[in-house]
């Protein structure tokens, strides 16, 4: 468990999270999206793959990226 979210929740909650992040598919809407959009992702985020993230802001019709360095990346 990531230690925010252990220090914020219990176990079974923490589960449930993590479950409910892996079971929503948005593949199929970034064609839609008419509005501005800022596609934030870090190479040191443990829960969400780095070029997953890459691949849907691709996807978006004209997105912005940032890519910010996390504290663990600094060490």
């Amino acid at each position: 468990m990531d230690d925010l979210l252990e220090m914020a929740t219990s176990a079974d909650n923490c589960i449930a999270a993590r479950r409910g992040r892996h079971d929503v598919h948005v593949r199929p809407l970034p064609p839609e999206l008419d509005v501005p959009t800022l596609v934030i992702q870090s190479r040191g985020d443990r829960l969400t793959d780095f070029d997953e993230a890459r691949e849907l802001a691709a996807s978006i019709p004209g997105p912005g990226w940032i890519e910010p360095q996390t504290p663990c990346e600094r060490q």
